[in-house]
């Protein structure tokens, strides 16, 4: 689904949302699909700006207050906060409580300086899943660079990898629809690195020092990964599309992600989060290599509430994406169900997707 269709369905569900409340929709509904817990996914945590943005950046970020307000309710909801590594003991036991695992993607910095003061607040557990690129230094903020290139101008003609693109950019919602569409090609592998910093920098943007100032260091993570409320998780090497990827080149991007993460970190890295995470980036072949690596979960991006069946699928579990357009009414209504049941068609597993 292109993210600028997700971000017209988290409107209508903004929209919509304290009306399931003020019905009782969303009580109706919780104990078929509320399931019986939770994993929230989140990006990064940042004060708010006033500079124009794509929104696909903007369902990336929250900001501490934001965090704070969402740790809040459910802190008096009830729900029992746990971290990843417990949901697999706890999908074996009844409990009459439901659960919340909050989670991180990627490594950027502001996990540390600003979401980490909020969970220490609330004595919350969260898992940071770690693209070890980001430390490295390596990694191609590509998606960062699009954003600039976009946001300055009104056309955009590049030729990459043998075929030639000419887009209008003129309005805000044109910006939207082409960043979607160069990053599909992006993540499909149409359109490699070299042809998007070729672009980049005929736009006069120095690719090789674009500020990395976003990401986590290896002093911080190891310093995180010490912090008794935080686990450190696997993203792969790069955060490449793992479906695009030949055998030699996910074994680096998954089981030689995870060994150094663990060298590094000097702990046992046993649960991963797939990049993009959607059946676009994740099929069969992902998740039986994952299992076989001995990692004990593995989360998607698939909206969904975990539920007992999800014992027997560890390694394609959904998630709740916890974003700006995530206020407490939309939450509700996630966390009951009721979306999740719309978007998975009244099916409580997703893992058919991935099939």
């Amino acid at each position: 689904m292109s993210s600028l269709k997700t971000y017209y369905k988290k409107q209508l569900a903004q929209a919509l949302a304290p009306c399931f409340d003020m019905f009782q929709i969303n009580r109706m509904v919780k104990p078929f699909y509320g399931g019986v817990g939770h994993i929230l996914m989140l990006h990064r945590v940042v004060p708010s700006g006033n500079e124009p943005r794509i929104h696909n950046h903007l369902s990336l970020e929250i900001t501490p207050k934001h965090l704070d307000n969402i740790l809040g309710y459910l802190s008096n909801a009830g729900y029992d906060f746990i971290s990843i590594e417990e949901v697999p003991d706890r999908l074996k036991v009844k409990s009459k409580k439901r659960f919340i695992v909050v989670t991180f993607d990627d490594g950027y910095n502001d996990n540390l300086q600003y979401a980490l003061p909020v969970f220490e607040k609330y004595a919350v557990p969260f898992t940071i899943y770690l693209c070890n690129d980001f430390p490295d230094n390596k990694i191609f903020l590509w998606w960062y660079m699009l954003e600039d290139v976009l946001l300055r101008n009104n056309e955009l003609a590049f030729s990459a990898d043998g075929e030639h693109y000419s887009f209008d950019s003129s309005t805000k919602l044109k910006k939207e629809k082409v960043f979607n569409k160069i990053r599909k090609r992006k993540n499909d592998g149409h359109i490699s690195d070299q042809a998007l910093k070729s672009l980049f920098q005929n736009q006069g943007i120095d690719t090789d020092n674009y500020p990395n100032d976003k990401v986590l260091q290896w002093n911080e993570i190891k310093k995180l990964a010490a912090h008794p409320l935080v686990t450190i998780g696997a993203h792969t090497a790069s955060h490449s599309s793992l479906k695009t990827l030949k055998e030699e080149e996910l074994l680096h991007e998954v089981r030689d992600a995870k060994m150094k993460l663990e060298e590094a970190i000097g702990k046992p890295v046993d649960h991963i989060a797939y990049p993009f995470g959607s059946p676009a980036e994740v099929g069969r072949r992902e998740i039986e290599l994952v299992r076989k690596l001995g990692f004990e979960t593995a989360v998607t991006t698939s909206l969904g509430n975990i539920h007992p069946v999800h014992i027997g699928q560890l390694h394609c579990l959904p998630r709740i994406s916890i974003n700006s357009l995530t206020s407490i009414s939309v939450l509700k209504a996630q966390l009951s169900g009721v979306i999740p049941m719309v978007e998975n068609k009244f099916k409580r597993s997703t893992l058919e997707k991935f099939l």
